[in-house]
């Protein structure tokens, strides 16, 4: 039988922009294509290009099936099988197609309509539409979105190929009756979106992340649910970033690890692992549910700098992946490091927080369960189990090494390591602790390979140094060391591939600390950089120190400076500027003390170079710790004030200092020639990023030094449209007192009173259109301040704008001020902007209006304000809904009672189809109800559809009981059947609804009609009811004299009631037809 469900607007439009995207878009950009790589030499032009080609598909630029449309087996590529996505990959990478300006993966800017542009745009609705979560687009965004890709497609286009004429085809195509068209659209859509999704991780990197996971997913088996984990998996569920912060060995991997399994298993996440914020941006999938890991996160011992930065220098891009998409990040981070001041500018990311430490320090019981889970034979005995932060690792380690004390093991782990560590020391033989001093000195990282092969000086000193501290023989000590790093693998050591680490943090900090203390001087002379930066202290500064700080003593500090000395000289700068010793002022005096002596004449020079991983000088590095007093020596030594990071967008000295708020740097910088306009990569100024920041003294001495305030970044966004979007309101009057241009737009042509408005800064609105703003300027996209407010939601701002004599009815995109108003329910703006004389019939591009919208989100007080201001309640939209239409669609019964009391017509139809058909097809009963005791929609009872499906069939065919009886109480007929000749009887028979049959029934029996006079292709509702098993109904007819003899007829044969019955071996329903005398020879 023909479907005839009713498929929304909404549907269609989503089905004519897939189709136009997918089916007409591409034809387009072919034909670009073609003109670019001739179809005819494509083969030999792919072969040109394919080491280029090679690497777009390494960079997984190139997908797997995408390279299989350019090497076809048993054939030659041709671009008829290209996707959108390969060709625009093509003509961006291997042609000279101009390069948009926001790139090829931004939507450009309307006004740019370049042919890269065009190629951008496209591929970027492409992309938007495949990756939509569901399959309908409303009637606003279906304008916008045909207009744009419609018209890049037929400038691309050309003359060539009749693209206009295809697209207002599609634009205007009426789909056939029951929406076939559309039904299968859609499905071919669902079908098509798992070849558009591309997998973001290469392969290679993919199998490591793998092996990862399976680790973690066999160490989960010991995990014991805490009251930490259940908070961090509710956190998660509703914040896009959690961080999970507590002492090395709290549990906070684990946790973390746990809760990212239990959301792989039971909420279909993938589990990404990554060290940095270039990882995630890389990559994170725009199809898929990820949740991102990052182990130590800005440090394992102390808090890495250049972490930080990169964080910072990523956060933008961060904050939208993690807002726009299904993707979680989870964070792990020591609280020593957690607790460094510079976390202060990572707010977004460490918002929502669970410290292991602290608040979810683990119970009681839940020590008790862990320690069952590890030592079920020896929990009973740990002492004072209460009093070790690290208790879920001492378990796990003892549990590793149950040769130990048990009772000294928990009390003090420290004591029994360190005096297994002396044990070793005291042997004759010290091999085995120069294999663990080696841990030590390489920071926990050392392979097989450099003990044996290396060939690398410094690896080669260092090992012979060990050697000789170890009293043995370098030469005869290699084989024995791997012997002896072996032998560790059961208690202290694992290894990881080719790389022999500790078994945890924990284990190393316990290792460094006493070859720090016994090997102090090859520890100086040779311990990896990072290993001296991060746990190296100096006695004599007096600083509290970390229990595992390795403590220099006051006649080997000359060691130490000597080593930073080294560093120095080899472009090692972080290692001495990152340290956390330089929040000492003793420490800061001592550095400048020894560098002024050790470097002499290359002091300057050495002063000035970048270091080797991050770029920064260490002039950058101290304006950004806020070291007033290493920037003073710094700029007395000379070094230049101005020196850029070209690794880290171009930041100068003054740039951080104003960034970071550090009033006396920015004056020691200024008076010595710093360049108050410099700008960073993007344009960024010092004057721009401390009015961002609120930085207002800073703000007030850069504007005294002639700082130019209307300077813009790349964006077009000056220090004032900064300041009014942040709400630094004393810094906007200042900006204005210093000649800022009120009325300067950014790229997208925004004002600052449209930064403002959008943001709810009242204050600062009120002063920018006292000093003469433009109250009406409007951006790219048409957006006036007032539209943009209304949006927001900001009623305060709303009166104010109109106070100020803003136009209500300036329009944005086809909707007015009201209409955005409606959209977003803001009952107190409508009703405003109404008392403000906004057009309440204001309409869309297609005919829309303020009624329609609210009618759609039930919003039944909108619709009775706009009613009382006269809003046409019989409006008419350019597919021929009407608010009552749409009401009914929805089976909102309230708005239908609403507009019926307004006078809405009901006889006002869409596409032939009634208001009380819609309601009776999606089963709406109280609007049903409504509809036929109205007294204008007596004679719409039986209004039908264009193949004459009537309200009481649909009813009956969806099986809804309680229409069908409304409907035959209210004068439906009973007698109407559709063109193909189906009654109601027929469907309702055919389905087996009984209770309907039995409705239908007794108003038939009110007429002079038979039931066998509803014949469908010679088929009475006796014989479907027969084939198909509905016995009640069977006898129900019979009850009513249904002819049990009459036969269907097909291809000259006859096929009776019975015979079918028998056919189908439904038992009950022969004996009925046989004791209701049916023919047994037919």
């Amino acid at each position: 039988m023909a479907n005839s469900s009713i498929v929304s607007t909404e549907e269609e439009n989503f089905v004519r922009i897939f189709m136009l995207t997918n089916e007409i878009s591409p034809k387009a950009i072919r034909k670009v294509f073609n003109r670019e790589f001739n179809p005819n030499q494509l083969q030999q032009q792919l072969n040109v290009l394919y080491s280029k080609i090679m690497k777009l598909r390494n960079q997984h630029i190139i997908n797997q099936s995408q390279y299989d449309m350019l090497y076809p087996l048993g054939g030659g590529p041709k671009s008829e099988t290209f996707d959108i996505s390969l060709m625009v990959t093509f003509l961006r990478h291997f042609t000279k197609i101009s390069r948009p300006k926001k790139g090829f993966d931004q939507l450009p800017d309307k006004a740019d309509t370049k042919e890269g542009d065009d190629l951008a745009r496209i591929k970027f609705y492409r992309n938007q539409i495949a990756h939509k979560s569901e399959t309908k687009m409303s009637t606003t965004q279906f304008s916008e979105v045909w207009s744009t890709v419609a018209a890049a497609a037929v400038r691309i286009g050309g003359s060539d190929y009749d693209i206009a004429q295809e697209c207002n085809s599609l634009r205007f195509a009426v789909f056939a009756s029951a929406h076939h068209e559309i039904l299968l659209q859609l499905k071919l859509f669902r079908s098509q979106l798992t070849e558009i999704k591309m997998e973001s991780i290469p392969q290679n990197i993919r199998r490591l992340h793998l092996i990862e996971i399976d680790k973690w997913r066999k160490e989960d088996e010991n995990y014991v649910e805490i009251e930490a984990s259940r908070y961090v998996y509710e956190c998660i569920q509703s914040n896009p970033c959690m961080i999970i912060v507590g002492v090395s060995g709290a549990g906070k991997t684990a946790t973390a690890h746990h809760v990212a399994l239990y959301m792989q298993n039971h909420l279909d996440y993938v589990i990404v692992p990554i060290k940095s914020p270039s990882e995630l941006e890389k990559y994170f999938s725009i199809s898929k549910k990820q949740v991102f890991l990052v182990d130590d996160f800005c440090g394992r011992y102390t808090v890495i700098q250049n972490d930080i930065n990169e964080w910072l220098k990523y956060m933008e891009s961060t904050k939208s992946i993690l807002k726009e998409f299904s993707v979680k990040l989870i964070l792990t981070c020591r609280l020593q490091v957690f607790r460094e001041s510079q976390f202060k500018h990572l707010t977004f990311l460490t918002q929502c927080l669970c410290n292991m430490s602290a608040e979810f320090v683990l119970s009681e019981e839940e020590r008790k369960s862990i320690a069952k889970m590890y030592l079920p034979s020896e929990a009973d005995k740990i002492p004072a189990m209460g009093c070790y932060d690290a208790f879920p690792l001492m378990c796990n380690l003892y549990s590793k090494n149950q040769q130990l004390l048990l009772k000294e093991f928990f009390t003090n782990p420290y004591e029994i390591y360190e005096r297994e560590f002396q044990m070793l020391f005291d042997q004759s033989d010290k091999t085995k602790l120069c294999a663990l001093v080696l841990i030590v000195l390489t920071n926990n990282h050392i392979t097989e390979t450099w003990v044996t092969e290396c060939d690398n000086p410094f690896f080669n000193a260092m090992f012979e140094n060990a050697c000789d501290e170890c009293c043995i023989t370098p030469a005869s000590s290699k084989r024995l060391i791997i012997e002896h790093l072996n032998s560790f693998l059961l208690t202290y050591l694992q290894k990881i591939g080719d790389i022999y680490t500790t078994k945890h943090d924990t284990i190393f900090d316990f290792l460094a600390c006493f070859v720090g203390k016994m090997f102090s001087d090859c520890v100086l002379k040779y311990g990896n950089y990072s290993l001296i930066n991060e746990r190296c202290m100096l006695e004599s500064i007096n600083e509290e120190c970390n229990e595992f700080s390795i403590i220099i003593h006051e006649n080997k500090e000359k060691y130490y400076f000597d080593r930073l000395i080294y560093e120095l000289k080899n472009g090692q700068l972080l290692s001495i500027f990152s340290s956390t010793q330089m929040n000492s002022d003793d420490y800061r005096r001592k550095l400048m003390t020894n560098l002024e002596t050790k470097l002499a004449t290359s002091f300057a020079s050495l002063l000035d170079q970048e270091d080797k991983e991050t770029g920064y000088s260490p002039l950058l590095f101290c304006c950004f710790a806020g070291y007033l007093d290493m920037v003073n020596f710094l700029v007395k030594s000379q070094v230049d004030v101005n020196k850029y990071c070209i690794k880290n967008y171009d930041i100068s000295p003054l740039y951080i200092a104003s960034q970071q708020g550090n009033l006396k740097i920015v004056q020691t910088l200024l008076k010595n020639g710093a360049e108050k306009n410099s700008y960073i990569e993007n344009g960024s100024t010092p004057l721009y990023i401390a009015s961002q920041q609120g930085h207002i003294d800073i703000v007030r001495l850069l504007l005294s030094h002639e700082a130019d305030p209307n300077l813009s970044r790349e964006n077009g966004c000056t220090p004032l449209h900064s300041a009014c979007q942040e709400g630094h309101f004393d810094i906007v009057c200042l900006l204005l007192h210093n000649k800022a241009d009120v009325n300067l737009c950014n790229a997208m042509n925004e004002s600052a009173l449209f930064l403002s408005c959008q943001e709810g800064h009242g204050e600062i609105v009120t002063f920018l259109l006292k000093n003469k703003a433009l109250v009406n300027s409007s951006t790219k996209d048409k957006l006036s301040p007032l539209f943009i407010a209304c949006n927001q939601g900001h009623l305060s701002i709303v009166e104010l704008l109109l106070t100020f004599k803003a136009d209500v009815n300036a329009c944005s995109g086809g909707l007015s001020p009201l209409m955005i108003s409606c959209q977003n329910e803001m009952y107190d703006i409508v009703k405003f902007l109404l008392m403000n004389k906004a057009n309440v019939n204001f309409e869309t591009t297609t005919q829309s209006t303020t009624l329609f919208d609210a009618c759609e989100l039930n919003s039944k007080k909108i619709v009775r304000l706009l009613l009382a201001y006269d809003a046409q309640v019989n409006h008419i939209r350019d597919d021929e809904s009407t608010p009552l239409f749409i009401a009914c669609c929805n089976g909102q019964s309230g708005i239908v009672r609403i507009l019926l009391m307004q006078n809405a017509d009901p006889t006002l139809c869409r596409n032939d189809t009634s208001p009380l058909y819609v309601a009776c097809n999606n089963g709406f009963v109280k609007v049903v109800d409504i509809l036929v005791h109205h007294e204008s929609n007596c004679r719409m009872i039986n209004k039908c559809t264009d193949d004459n499906t009537s309200p009481l069939f649909i009813a009956c065919q969806e099986g809804f009981e309680s229409i069908v009886a409304l409907l035959l109480k209210n004068g439906a007929d009973c007698n109407i059947c559709r063109f193909n000749g189906i009654s109601p009887l027929y469907v309702a028979s055919e389905l087996g609804y009984e209770k309907i049959v039995d409705m239908l029934l007794q108003a038939i029996n009110s007429t002079s009609k038979s039931v066998d006079e509803f014949v469908f292709e010679e088929t009475t509702p006796l014989f479907i009811a027969s084939q198909n098993g509905h016995s009640k109904i069977v006898s129900k007819l019979i009850e009513c004299s249904a002819d049990v003899d009459y036969c269907r007829v097909q291809k000259n044969e006859e096929t009776s009631p019975l015979f079918i019955a028998c056919q189908e071996g439904h038992i009950r329903i022969v004996e009925d037809l046989i004791n209701a005398k049916a023919n047994t020879d037919t």
